[in-house]
């Protein structure tokens, strides 16, 4: 459960898949199955991206260049941000 609130705390931070998996020193599908795991358990959401940069929060921090791609994104639920409250996560 430590690394899940560590993973939940860091997304809720804002971060990429890559970047996270290469900080955390973890396989890109080990962490993709973690974030799956936490949206089964109500722990993130996944927000539908609407692929329309003028409309979207991050326009200013994207650093996308091709949207023609679906890009995901998460979120914490209340629930992901009750367990990350719950306990240190060291």
């Amino acid at each position: 459960m430590k690394r899940i609130k560590e993973i939940l705390s860091r997304i809720g931070e804002g971060t990429t898949i890559g970047a996270l998996a290469e900080e955390l020193n973890m396989n890109k599908s080990l962490l993709r199955a973690i974030i799956e795991f936490s949206i089964d358990k109500g722990y993130l959401k996944e927000i539908d991206t609407q692929h329309d940069c003028a409309k979207c929060l991050l326009i200013l921090k994207c650093s996308t260049k091709d949207h023609s791609f679906p890009i995901k994104m998460y979120i914490l639920t209340a629930k992901g941000l009750e367990l990350i409250s719950s306990s240190s996560i060291g």
